[in-house]
């Protein structure tokens, strides 16, 4: 599914860089709105919002070292 999704990156303006599900976990973190970070477990259907910018950054700060990584 993923491969899909990354095969339309370039019709959609995004670029999609996969890891392997044994790395990442299926949790989803969305980084948002400068002081927002989600938290998404779609399996165990649970849900967190954090709202701190402190977090934001530092969440934001491990994302671009791994991208900058693959």
């Amino acid at each position: 599914l993923m491969k899909k999704i990354q095969a339309t990156d370039e019709k959609s303006l995004r670029k999609t860089k996969l890891v392997k599900f044994s790395i990442m976990p299926n949790v989803e973190i969305c980084i948002y709105g400068g002081r927002k970070v989600a938290i998404l477990s779609f399996e165990e259907k649970l849900g967190l919002i954090i709202e701190s910018q402190k977090i934001n950054t530092t969440l934001k700060g491990i994302f671009e070292m791994n991208w900058a990584m693959l």
